[in-house]
């Protein structure tokens, strides 16, 4: 597989996980599901070579951790 395929398929784990997390009632939860998702799209943004918006997407997580 090429490194396109794999964002293709990063991204489409991420938007899954940052859409389901909506349907979780807990907080914590919530915030599982989004950073998981975050950390996918993180993923497909290093197999796009897009370096710059995977280090303004950690963060992003890190401030939502903190």
């Amino acid at each position: 597989m090429t490194a396109k395929e794999w964002a293709l398929i990063f991204s489409f784990i991420a938007m899954t996980l940052i859409a389901s997390a909506y349907f979780f009632k807990s907080k914590e939860m919530f915030l599982v599901m989004q950073g998981s998702g975050i950390f996918a799209l993180m993923g497909s943004y290093l197999f796009n070579g897009q370096y710059f918006a995977m280090i303004g997407l950690g963060v992003g997580l890190l401030r939502c951790i903190i």
